[in-house]
């Protein structure tokens, strides 16, 4: 495949898309694993969940 042809772009366009419907799924386990925990407890999750994406993403 040749980049920047539109197969190229809509691959990525797709790659991107399914990228986000999965980090919004993981946000909503995580929030729901999150509610059950004592209320000075609530928020410690809320940092590692938003970077531990980008950590596993970096090659």
């Amino acid at each position: 495949m040749e980049l920047f042809t539109a197969p190229w772009w809509s691959a990525l366009l797709a790659i991107i898309l399914i990228d986000l419907v999965l980090a919004g799924d993981n946000a909503i386990v995580i929030a729901l694993a999150a509610r059950n925990l004592p209320p000075h407890l609530q928020k410690k999750p809320l940092p590692g969940a938003r970077w531990a994406p980008l950590w596993f993403a970096l090659p």
